[in-house]
């Protein structure tokens, strides 16, 4: 009305939807398909963000259902406190046809599993439901929780090692460190320490590989823990103390070896 007072201005702002995200507040979500070998035996996959790509690591034996959080990918958080998670669903994607070659190796791959999983009775025990498991990546799309668990079983396996290392090469080169308590190691100080030695070497291998990733050296690494504890025992009369201090450090290094894998939070896809 002409000569009356201004009115309210009122603008409504429509924000189109990206196909490829579902949105949770400061939370994205989107489903990862990856073929069935890789979720078994992991893959770095390229996913999309908001600017561009993000590469995540989907580690080993991963189940259908598990979710991956990527820190930070998201949108930003109401009143600019950081931004929010991009949540990665895995879905394994199963072939619907299969060529020869492919249908021989999943029919020896379905016997070799029947196989491990029998009982001695025969019977085959089924496998406990692991699907909706929640692990957490750091921006680089590693996991963090497992990631971690590796990372200090590495170390304790590089100083473990390093110790066995010497003291075997001490012992088989009589150092006057060891010889005083020579008496007191069962059967000859010399054999041992080319045992410890040589366990101390496989050790340090073993904790490259497995700060590298490997499997098969997370499992040389669980290997030659377990013997360098068992030879740890036969120095006890000697050297009680480092002893059970390197026995120690063997079963935590065990332990973070053997969780790994099995940590993650239930979460729903």
């Amino acid at each position: 009305m002409a000569g009356g007072p201004p009115g309210d201005a009122y603008a409504s702002i429509r924000t189109r939807a990206d196909p490829r995200f579902t949105r949770a507040g400061a939370d994205l979500w989107h489903d990862l398909h990856i073929q069935a070998p890789d979720a078994a035996l992991g893959v770095t996959a390229a996913v999309p963000a908001l600017q561009g790509k993000a590469r995540v690591r989907v580690p080993p034996g991963t189940q259908p259902g598990s979710v991956l959080r990527v820190e930070g990918r998201g949108l930003p958080r109401y009143g600019g406190h950081g931004r929010g998670s991009l949540n990665l669903t895995v879905i394994p994607d199963i072939p619907r046809q299969l060529s020869v070659r492919q249908r021989q190796l999943y029919e020896q791959l379905r016997a070799e599993d029947a196989g491990t999983r029998s009982t001695a009775g025969g019977s085959r025990e089924p496998d406990a439901p692991r699907s909706g498991r929640r692990m957490a990546a750091g921006p680089d799309g590693r996991p963090a929780a497992g990631r971690g668990l590796l990372i200090f079983a590495s170390v304790l396996l590089l100083v473990t090692g390093v110790v066995n290392l010497v003291g075997g090469i001490a012992a088989i080169s009589s150092s006057q460190i060891l010889i005083t308590s020579a008496h007191s190691v069962t059967g000859g100080l010399r054999a041992w320490g080319w045992v410890m030695a040589i366990l101390g070497a496989v050790q340090l291998l073993a904790a490259a590989g497995v700060w590298a990733g490997s499997q098969p050296a997370r499992w040389l690494a669980v290997a030659a823990v377990g013997l360098t504890a068992v030879g740890q025992m036969f120095f006890i009369p000697a050297y009680p103390f480092w002893s059970l201090l390197i026995i120690v450090a063997d079963a935590v290094a065990l332990w973070g070896l053997c969780a790994h894998g099995s940590r993650g939070h239930p979460g729903a896809a």
